[in-house]
């Protein structure tokens, strides 16, 4: 896949050792979490102990005015937490959790499933997979050999946070198309069934605003379902990298595919992929034919491009 976008025409910012810090200046930052809690805080006395009320909540992607970091208590607990002032365009003013926003930096999408890498990238220490669509903020000034400092909203157990890793900026897109699309793809697929006429508007609203998007595909397969059986492939020559264990099947269907092997990790030659996307549990890939180390199709969920 051909890079998106050049470090020093899409972004701006400084910020040399990541995230830039926040004061009591005004900053801003970007809301990286769905539906991200919005907080008041109840006879405001400045000390951890003072409550948190709930007030709204903001949308992903959504850009804000940053001010003071400080801590205070969650209501009807003594659970102490890390909050930062903040101000929404409309000029709503409250505290969202530090774990839900990135300060400074630039937003971007992920647009293929990609590794983290450790704070100290010379050691090439594996940090997570990210997954494609992600939103996250990078931070230019820390561009490097192709890689730049990322943070986003990953889970990690049963437990969600922001971390600055390090990522492959060819695995970034900083296109407004690509991230918005990926925007409203997120916050449809979080709708449950009841709210199926608001999701398939949300789509429907993806496919007509954003045509050149990265997520096109995707956002197709959720809202026009393949139902007619044919599965079109095109010939292809790449190399991917298997980060989980994936079945290997005589056929690209995991209903009517023989398994006949399992591949659990390494790099591997694709000769052909299907030319849409599918959903297999909720998640969006495409087929892929390997021709070594083995033959055999694969559902590409856990399969990164190799660079």
């Amino acid at each position: 896949m051909a890079l998106i976008f050049g470090v020093s025409a899409l972004f701006s910012c400084k910020g040399e050792n990541g995230p830039v810090e926040v004061t009591g200046e005004i900053n801003y930052g970007y809301i990286l979490k769905l539906n991200a809690q919005l907080w008041s805080i109840y006879e405001d006395t400045k000390a951890e102990t003072d409550k948190l009320t709930w007030i709204g909540s903001l949308s992903l992607g959504e850009k804000v005015e940053t001010g003071e970091i400080r801590q205070a208590t969650y209501p009807n607990s003594e659970l102490v937490d890390d909050v930062i002032e903040i101000k929404s365009d409309s000029g709503i003013k409250g505290y969202v959790l530090s774990r839900d926003i990135a300060v400074g930096g630039q937003l971007a999408v992920v647009i293929d499933r990609s590794f983290r890498y450790s704070w100290s990238r010379d050691t090439d220490r594996l940090g997570g997979s990210v997954s494609r669509g992600t939103v996250a903020v990078c931070y230019p000034d820390t561009e490097s050999d192709g890689f730049i400092k990322t943070v986003c909203f990953e889970p990690v157990g049963r437990v969600y946070f922001t971390r600055p890793d390090y990522m492959r900026l060819s695995s970034l897109s900083g296109n407004e198309s690509d991230i918005q699309s990926s925007i409203l793809l997120q916050t449809a697929l979080s709708l449950n069934e009841i709210e199926k006429v608001r999701r398939d508007a949300l789509l429907e609203q993806a496919l007509l605003s954003y045509p050149d998007s990265e997520f096109h595909a995707e956002i197709e397969a959720y809202l026009y379902p393949d139902t007619d059986g044919v599965i079109e492939t095109e010939a292809v020559g790449f190399y991917m990298t298997v980060f989980n264990s994936v079945k290997v099947r005589d056929l690209p269907d995991a209903v009517n595919g023989t398994e006949i092997d399992t591949l659990y990790s390494g790099v591997v030659l694709i000769g052909e992929q299907t030319s849409s996307m599918y959903i297999i549990d909720g998640r969006v890939a495409r087929w892929y034919r390997v021709i070594s180390p083995i033959e055999g199709w694969v559902f590409g969920y856990n399969l990164v491009n190799r660079r």
